[in-house]
Formats: C-alpha cells, sequence, structure tokens
C-alpha cells in the first residue's frame, strides 16, 4: 500500500480527509468544492473505511470529470491498485498551499512530451525498439492491451499526434536522438581522470551508461557491495531518465550526468523534485507520486525495466538498507536533482546482543521470540526480545514467515560485520 494512502486511513475522516466506497459524481463535486472554499483536503476514491471497494468507472473518465469541473491546477487526480481493486487519490489545494507546498506541480506533469516534435518523422524511429517494448509488454503485462501494431501503439500512449511525432517519441525512440550524458571519473584527490559522452535515446543511454559503473566503479568496491550496488544504480538511473525535465530544448543534450568517485556515486539529472518528498537528504516522506513524464514513466513501465510505478525512490533506498550501506542522499536545487550512492557499509544500529546472536544463526536457521530469550538464559524481557527482532527485521537479517505465537523467524544470507570483540 502506498505510504501516503496509509496515513489518510490511519487518521481517519475529518475536515480536511473523506472517503467515498464508489463514484458518485454530485457528491464527489461537492466534496471538493467544500475542499476549495476550505483547506483543502484529501479524497480517497474507492475505500468505505474499513477495506477497499473496486471503482468500476472507466479511470478517463474519473480524470476528465474532475479536470473539467475544477481548476486542473488545484487538483490531483491519481489512480492507486491494491489486492487487485482500483482506487483513486484526489487532492485539493487551495491557492496559499499550492503555493506554498507544491510550486513546482505546474510541470507535474508535463505537456512537454506530448508536444510535436519539429523535423522529426516515422521513418527517424527506431522500430525494434519499439517492438520490443510491445513484445515484453504483451508477454508480461496482457492486462494493459498493448496494440500489436506500431502505429496503434504510437497513438494509444501520446507518441504519434496525428501524423507527427511528439517529443516523447524522439527521446524514447529515435535513431539520432540529441540526449547525451556526460560520464566523469574522478581520482580518490577529486581530480578529472577521464570524461565520456554517452548519446543515445533514452533506452540506448539506459544500456550504454551500465559498462561504465560495471567496469570502472564496482572493481573498486568491496565484493560483497557489488549485487545489490548495481541494483541500486539501475533503479536509480532509470529514475533520473524518467523524472528529468526535457521541456529545455537548448540543454536537452546536458539533462543526466553521472560522475564516480572512489567511493561514491553521483547522478544529476534537469529539473527539481517536488518539495518535501524526502527530508534532511535521505529519509522518505510519505507522497503522491506525480510524473513529470507520465508518457516516458508508462513506456519504461511497459517495457518492463520498471517493475512498478512511482516506488523509485523507495526502491534505491530499500536496497542500500537492507545492504547496510550508507543510505542514498538526494539533493534538489538551483533546477537540478542529484542523488549520490555511496559504497560504504553505515555504522549499524544492532547491539552487542543482537550481534552476538547472529553470529551463531547460519542463513536458513529458523527461531522464535522465545528461543531468542531461552539464548540469553531468559535474562532479557520479552520488550527487550520483540525490539530486538523488529532490529534485524529492519536490517534485513531475518525474515518473518508467520504471525501470531506461530511466529517464526528466518535466518537470511546478510553477513554480520562484527565491530566488537565476542
Amino acid at each position: 500500500m502506498n505510504a501516503f494512502v496509509r496515513k489518510l486511513i490511519e487518521a481517519g475522516e475529518s475536515s480536511r480527509i473523506k472517503y467515498f466506497a464508489d463514484y458518485r459524481r454530485d457528491e464527489l463535486a461537492k466534496a471538493i468544492r467544500s475542499f476549495l472554499d476550505g483547506d483543502g483536503g484529501w479524497i480517497l476514491l474507492g475505500y468505505d473505511g474499513e477495506r477497499f471497494t473496486d471503482v468500476a468507472v472507466d479511470p478517463a473518465e474519473i480524470e476528465e470529470n474532475v479536470n473539467g469541473d475544477f481548476p486542473r491546477s488545484l487538483i490531483y487526480v491519481g489512480r492507486k491498485e491494491h489486492q487487485g481493486s482500483c482506487s483513486y487519490l484526489i487532492g485539493v489545494l487551495k491557492d496559499a498551499e499550492f503555493s506554498a507546498v507544491l510550486p513546482a506541480v505546474r510541470d507535474f506533469p508535463s505537456e512537454w512530451e506530448k508536444s510535436v516534435a519539429a523535423d522529426f518523422f516515422f521513418p527517424d524511429l527506431r522500430i525494434s525498439e519499439i517492438l520490443n517494448v510491445i513484445d515484453n509488454s504483451r508477454k508480461n503485462k496482457p492486462e494493459e492491451n498493448v496494440p500489436n501494431e506500431v502505429t496503434d501503439f504510437l497513438l494509444r500512449f501520446d507518441l504519434l499526434a496525428g501524423n507527427e511525432m511528439t517529443n516523447a517519441a524522439v527521446l524514447l525512440f529515435s535513431k539520432n536522438s540529441p540526449l547525451k550524458c556526460a560520464v566523469e571519473e574522478f581520482s580518490d584527490d577529486g581530480i578529472l581522470v577521464d570524461a565520456r559522452i554517452v548519446a543515445g535515446n533514452l533506452f540506448e543511454l539506459f544500456r550504454g551508461l551500465q559498462p561504465f559503473v560495471e567496469n570502472r566503479f564496482l572493481p573498486k568496491i568491496d565484493g560483497d557491495v557489488r549485487r545489490p550496488f548495481i541494483a541500486a544504480f539501475n533503479e536509480a538511473l532509470l529514475n533520473a531518465l524518467i523524472h528529468a525535465d526535457y521541456s529545455d530544448a537548448a540543454n536537452v543534450a546536458a539533462n543526466v550526468n553521472l560522475r564516480m568517485r572512489s567511493e561514491k556515486l553521483e547522478i544529476i539529472n534537469r529539473g527539481e523534485m517536488i518539495p518535501n518528498i524526502v527530508a534532511n537528504g535521505n529519509k522518505i516522506v510519505g507522497h503522491v507520486s506525480l510524473l513529470r513524464n507520465p508518457v516516458i514513466a508508462t513506456i519504461f513501465y511497459l517495457s518492463g525495466l520498471v517493475s512498478k510505478r512511482g516506488t523509485g525512490l523507495e526502491s534505491v533506498a530499500d536496497v542500500f538498507r537492507k545492504a547496510n550501506l550508507h543510505p542514498p542522499a538526494w539533493k534538489s536545487e538551483n533546477g537540478t536533482t542529484a542523488l549520490t550512492l555511496s559504497s560504504l557499509s553505515k555504522d549499524s544500529d544492532l547491539n552487542l546482543r543482537i550481534l552476538k546472536f547472529l553470529e551463531r544463526k547460519k542463513a536458513g536457521d529458523d527461531f522464535s521470540r522465545s528461543d531468542y530469550e531461552d539464548f540469553y538464559n531468559r535474562e532479557i524481557s520479552e520488550k527487550t526480545a520483540r525490539n530486538d527482532i523488529a532490529k534485524m527485521l529492519d536490517e534485513g537479517f531475518v525474515n518473518r514467515n508467520a504471525k501470531g505465537p506461530a511466529t517464526k523467524y528466518i535466518r537470511t544470507d546478510k553477513k554480520v560485520i562484527m565491530n566488537y570483540e565476542l
């Protein structure tokens, strides 16, 4: 469940939170109008106060009606899926709140990607790339009902406007894309030792940047860290390519850059994040996922490179947490967003008692809370045992395989870094 939706459910209905089990246009409009006249608020459509209900209405109809009845700039409509049910999150912002909380929301989504591209025609498309997306989506996401035919595919996903190609089509599938990415490598003392340019459409950039990290950066870091690091890098790179601001034609060739240093890697893209998504640089706050480039995001999702929509930041942070690495750090200012990925292990929050226990458990071993208390001859309280196990779960050293009295915890293969003398 989306973290922000969970917060709305935990808070319960109030003067600023309303639930609708089904779609009733007049009642929904009344609630939105009330929020606009007041302090704004959130509507969860497809939830009855106890469980999710499936909203059996065409998503386009809901968005068209809501955005047609009210100022588009003050209304956000987002589709969410939970356990097979489809619900909608509708945000209503008053003018002052709009200015203070989402100053850049006018760029989410961007209309630029759906605009017609100048001097770009059908023969300029890399058809094999399009067919690859169609094939992957029809195999792995049959529920999307993606058309087989290239022209129908382009029309369906706003890549073709009449007989003309859109800007999104250029970025995604052009044979001669204007996109370029600078890859810079620095020595331990910060001196630039190598610089390369990778060019191509968005798919070609994604594939072209991976070898630099695999061949030039990964060999420098600890072997146990390499697999999770490259997984997080791929997710972060996709996130940067999807969310970069490409609307400035004069600077479209320098929208995503990569900097490799001795123990960290930076991905920099043009365009700032919506404020308050990340607190203190590395703590992701529950938020609504707004896409600057929804067309580009959809195509990457259909290609299979993005497994789940709207979870890019959380996925990167989760990989680093489970690998016990320093958390990724985001900095968004002056028209750019920079993400720093460190290959260094973070100082563990685990105490000596937990480390001693984990050191004596092999991957696959299971235990209960009572077993943990027995390990310390019942000299620790039940509360202490629960807190210790919660920390093991949080840092990925164990998994839970049941709930209630029969709960068992299974040791994962994550290694314990011992900083203590046992």
